[in-house]
Formats: C-alpha cells, structure tokens, sequence
C-alpha cells in the first residue's frame, strides 16, 4: 500500500514538475532562466500571486528581448502549496528572524502566545481599531521577517538553480541524443 502511494507521488511530481524539463525542446538557457525566476517566487510568502508574478517577469523579460521558458516557470511556484506552506513559511520567519537579530534590530519572536494575546486584544477593539491591530501584526512583527528570510534563501537559491538546470538538461540531452545535443 505505501509502496503504491509512493510511486503514484512520485509519478505525479515527474509528470508535473520534470517532464515540462524533459520534453522541452527550449534550448538550456531559457528552462534555466525559468527555473531561476520560478524558484525566485516560489520561496516567497506570496502564495495566490506566485504565478501572477511570474508571467509578470515573462512579459518583461520578453521586451528586453530575453526569453524564458514560462512553463517551467510557472509549475517552480508550486514548490510552496497549501501543503508544504507552513514549512516554507516558517523556516523564511526564522531566516528573517535570525538575520534582524544578528543585526541588532529590536525584534520580538513570534510565539503561540504572543500571536494569541495579539489575536485576543484585537478581538476586544472595536473592529476597526482590531483589524488594524491585526494587520500592524501581520505586516510589521510576522510579514517582514518572513519576506527577508524569504528573499535570503529564495535569492541564493534561484542563482545557484541556473547553472544546476543548464548543466542537467546539457547532460540529459547528451545522454539522450547522444554527442549531437543542442544546448
């Protein structure tokens, strides 16, 4: 039964995540260039948008002349989904957490209880005064930690993923068509 499950997962995450890899015929700096921009927004906290900015970078790059693969692109954003979202989530806090503390920035972490007792006061207000409580919470104590520990690991991630993609595809495509493979 586990060994089912296992290979319908892994069946699903090479049709959906690998094959656009495998039978694109882009050359290996266009599906690295998606890749890199995809892994890019996908280790942000923007989840709902990810795809959005994805296929805001394509245009872009596109009237620059520069040209990426928007299929890889897209299917990278969904490294962060509803079910692997807490994790991402929470080690891009501590990222952000640990990095404002080791510069001396007055942060508070935030902790069951403190998100509690801040949930607790804005539901005692009235609700303007609460919402903006919440979102003040939200924003400043919780969202800018973990935005810059995202862009500190989604950063370095998306960089190092160029040159890894564009030698993968070079040594598939070689594997595959032998000495004649186009880069």
């Amino acid at each position: 039964m586990i060994l089912k499950i296992w290979n319908y997962i892994k069946k699903k995450v090479d049709d959906h995540l690998f094959l656009p890899f495998r039978e694109s015929e882009a050359s290996s700096g266009e599906l690295a260039l998606g890749t890199a921009i995809g892994m890019f927004w996908a280790l942000t906290p923007l989840v709902g948008i990810q795809m959005w900015l994805v296929s805001i970078n394509w245009f872009f790059f596109r009237s620059l002349k520069i040209r990426f693969n928007l299929a890889v692109g897209l299917a990278l954003v969904w490294i962060t989904n509803p079910v692997t979202m807490p994790v991402f989530y929470y080690t891009f806090y501590l990222c952000g957490y640990w990095l404002f503390s080791s510069l001396g920035a007055d942060v508070h972490f935030v902790n069951y209880d403190l998100f509690k007792d801040t949930l607790s006061r804005a539901n005692d207000m009235d609700l303007w005064h609460g919402l903006f409580l919440w979102g003040k919470f939200m924003v400043i104590e919780l969202g800018w930690p973990m935005l810059i520990g995202s862009f500190t690991i989604g950063l370095p991630t998306a960089v190092l993923s160029y040159p890894a993609v564009t030698f993968l595809i070079k040594r598939y495509r070689k594997k595959k068509f032998g000495k004649t493979a186009q880069s």
